[in-house]
C-alpha cells in the first residue's frame, strides 16, 4: 500500500495546498490505473474519507488509484467571493496528478467523481463542467444548491452562501448542478458521465435527492442515471461507505 501526501502551490488560488493519493500494493509495470477522485463535506478536508473508510482496501481490491482533494468550505466551485477551487480541482489538480504520477490514467472512461454531502453536490458539479474528463458520477446524499433555503439576512449562513454562490437566486447559473446537466443536454454532447445517485430516508437532504432524481429520471433519453434510496440511513458515514462500494460496483471497478 502507498499512501502518497502532496503538498503543492496552486497555480489558480495562489497558496499551498494538500492531496492525498492512495496506490494499490500490487500493479504491473505499464499498468494505468482507474482514478477514483473522492471529495469531502464541509466539516472535514481530504482526510474525512480515510478516517472513516477502508480506501487501501478499497484501492487494492479493485486495482484503482484514490485521490483526494483538499477544497476547504469551497463546495468544489469558483466562488463568487472568493478563490476558484473548482478550476483547481477540476483542471488544475487533474492535469497534476496525471502528469506526475504516470501510473495513473488519464483516459476518460478511467475516471470517476464521487463524493458525500457537499462533496457529493460537488462532484455532481465538477463531473458536468467537465464531462470530458469523467465518466462516471457518483453522488451521495448530493442536492442541488439552488433549492438550499437562502434568506438575505446577514446571518453567517447567509454571508457564507453568498461569498459562495452569490446574492439571489442560482437557479439559472453554473451553482445549479440541474441547470449545468440542462445545458449538457442542449448542447448535444454526447455520451455523457453515468450518474449514480444515493440518499437515505432519514436524511434532511432527501427532498433535494428527490428532485434531482426526478430531474434526470425525465431525461432519461440522455442521461444513463441510477437512484437510491436507503431506508434507515440518515446523514451518516455507514450509509456513504457502503454506498462508495455499491457506486463502484456499478460501474463495473470490481
Amino acid at each position: 500500500m502507498a499512501v502518497i501526501n502532496i503538498e503543492h502551490m496552486s497555480l489558480y488560488l495562489k497558496y499551498g495546498l494538500n492531496a492525498s493519493l492512495i496506490l494499490p500494493d500490487k500493479y504491473d509495470k505499464g499498468d494505468k490505473l482507474k482514478c477514483l477522485w473522492l471529495y469531502h463535506g464541509s466539516s472535514g478536508d481530504h482526510m474525512a474519507w480515510m478516517l472513516h473508510a477502508n480506501l487501501t482496501e478499497i484501492a487494492n481490491k479493485r486495482k484503482i488509484a484514490i485521490i483526494l482533494p483538499n477544497v476547504r468550505e469551497s463546495c468544489f466551485v469558483d466562488m463568487a467571493v472568493g478563490e476558484k477551487y473548482g478550476s483547481y480541482v477540476g483542471r488544475e489538480l487533474y492535469s497534476m496528478i496525471h502528469n506526475m504520477f504516470a501510473i495513473t490514467s488519464d483516459k476518460r472512461e478511467d475516471n470517476a467523481v464521487s463524493g458525500f454531502s457537499n462533496g457529493g453536490y460537488g462532484c455532481m458539479h465538477i463531473g458536468l463542467k467537465y464531462p470530458k474528463k469523467y465518466a462516471y458520477i457518483g453522488a451521495l446524499s448530493a442536492g442541488d444548491k439552488a433549492e438550499s433555503e437562502y434568506k438575505q439576512d446577514g446571518s453567517l449562513k447567509s454571508k457564507y452562501r453568498e461569498r459562495l454562490f452569490g446574492v439571489g437566486d442560482i437557479s439559472n447559473t453554473e451553482y445549479s448542478f440541474l441547470y449545468q446537466a440542462k445545458l449538457l443536454k442542449e448542447s448535444g454532447f454526447k455520451n455523457p458521465p453515468k450518474i449514480y445517485q444515493a440518499c437515505g430516508e432519514l436524511d434532511p437532504w432527501v427532498g433535494m435527492s428527490r428532485n434531482s432524481r426526478d430531474f434526470f429520471e425525465a431525461n432519461a433519453d440522455f442521461y444513463d442515471y441510477k437512484y437510491v434510496e436507503d431506508k434507515g440511513y440518515a446523514h451518516e458515514w455507514d450509509f456513504w461507505t457502503k454506498q462508495l462500494d455499491e457506486f463502484l460496483d456499478y460501474i463495473g471497478w470490481k
